[in-house]
């Protein structure tokens, strides 16, 4: 039976590579762990692997399918300077809003703070869960062609991230007047919880997409 699912991975490595698809091996290498996390359920559920390997490939989509799936992705683009923009935006928008509160006087600038302040816990796993659902959705959608320029672009989408925390950090170190960023402090948890999921985004992001490619398979 192990004959058989070889078989079908090499047809459908060869219909990639027919269809000049860049990423064929990973592709390929993608469809036998999700036949094997297949197999392995099946066998947990008291079936024995013969029937259970015999039953996930009845189940699976023909290789030139999926051949003609991913032909048909090359031509779409990956979300990258969109993800990228969004996110400036995002972060222009914070910036903004904390640098009004503390020089300015605009009518409902300070209320708008008050209420980011106090959603902030929520406000940093809503966004640390877009980062993730970016890759997921996406895996799901176009499974793993084009892994690579997503992951360039989304370290592209980050990279402001990284640099803004880099530059509150030395701030803190070197006493820089931080008052602007000075609510970090009320909470070594939040803040610990900012520089960590900061460093995580893309990661985030790759594990995501992986989930994303297995639920699309």
């Amino acid at each position: 039976m192990t004959g058989k699912k070889i078989q079908y991975l090499n047809r459908l490595e060869t219909c990639l590579k027919n269809k000049r698809i860049p990423e064929a091996k990973e592709i390929v290498f993608e469809y036998q762990l999700h036949i094997d996390d297949k197999v392995y359920e099946l066998m947990l559920n008291g079936m024995n692997a013969d029937e259970s390997l015999e039953y996930v490939l009845g189940q699976m989509v023909p290789p030139q399918d999926i051949a003609d799936m991913y032909q048909q992705e090359k031509q779409r683009q990956v979300p990258s300077f969109f993800l990228a923009v969004v996110n400036i935006l995002i972060l222009l928008a914070g910036l903004l809003i904390t640098v009004f509160h503390t020089n300015g006087n605009i009518p409902g600038i300070h209320y708008a703070w008050e209420l980011l302040i106090s959603h902030k816990w929520l406000l940093l796993i809503s966004y640390s869960f877009l980062w993730a659902a970016t890759g997921f959705f996406y895996g799901q959608h176009n499974g793993y062609y084009q892994k690579t320029k997503l992951y360039r672009y989304t370290l592209l989408a980050v990279l402001p991230n990284y640099i803004f925390m880099f530059f509150v950090l030395i701030g803190f170190k070197y006493g820089w007047k931080m008052q602007w960023f000075a609510f970090l402090l009320d909470s070594f948890a939040f803040f610990l919880a900012c520089i960590t999921l900061t460093a995580a985004y893309y990661p985030i992001v790759q594990l995501g997409h992986r989930l994303g490619v297995l639920q699309g398979i």
